[in-house]
């Protein structure tokens, strides 16, 4: 019985491990000990909608070279392919980027963040941090590296040569 019992925490141990490293390379992982961020998980916020653009305004700013992209998903789905000159803004560590981004980058500054996938929060979710420390032209592409994707756009990628 007393065997029995250390191999089930012994398991139990190993599937927690297990479940914390996966967690951790996720892009919309849990932040485990991370301090909460306010997102509005209603869609019809109207500050989440005056927040989000359309492909063919993204589009527009990108021909025109005058707005910051900045791709909100996490570094390892950044290095494989990402909007051509997007920088790389985990939401997840906002507190450990945002004052040097905040001495580099003019208030005025147009800003379009984009993730992956209709389900993913991220890019909302950091143009509303943005909003909040006052970049009020930040904006959110929903489902953004799949438009881009789709519609054949400039892409590029960081992957170490093989």
């Amino acid at each position: 019985m007393k065997e029995s019992m250390t191999e089930a925490v012994v398991i139990l141990g190993l599937a927690l491990f297990c479940a914390l490293a996966i967690n951790g390379f996720r892009a919309d992982g849990i932040r485990l000990g991370a301090p909460p961020v306010p997102v509005s998980a209603d869609m019809s916020d109207p500050f989440l909608q005056s927040a989000e653009i359309d492909m063919a305004a993204a589009t527009s700013h990108f021909k025109g070279g005058d707005a910051l992209f900045v791709d909100a998903r996490h570094a390892s789905a950044y290095e494989q392919g990402h909007i051509v000159g997007a920088i790389n803004l985990e939401v997840n560590r906002f507190e450990e980027w945002i004052d040097a981004f905040l001495s580099k980058t003019p208030p005025e500054t147009i800003i379009i963040t984009y993730c992956d996938g209709d389900n993913c929060y991220l890019a909302a979710e950091l143009a509303e941090q943005l909003r909040l420390v006052g970049f009020e032209y930040a904006y959110y592409l929903k489902n953004g590296w799949r438009q881009w994707t789709a519609n054949r756009l400039p892409t590029e990628s960081h992957q170490p040569p093989v």
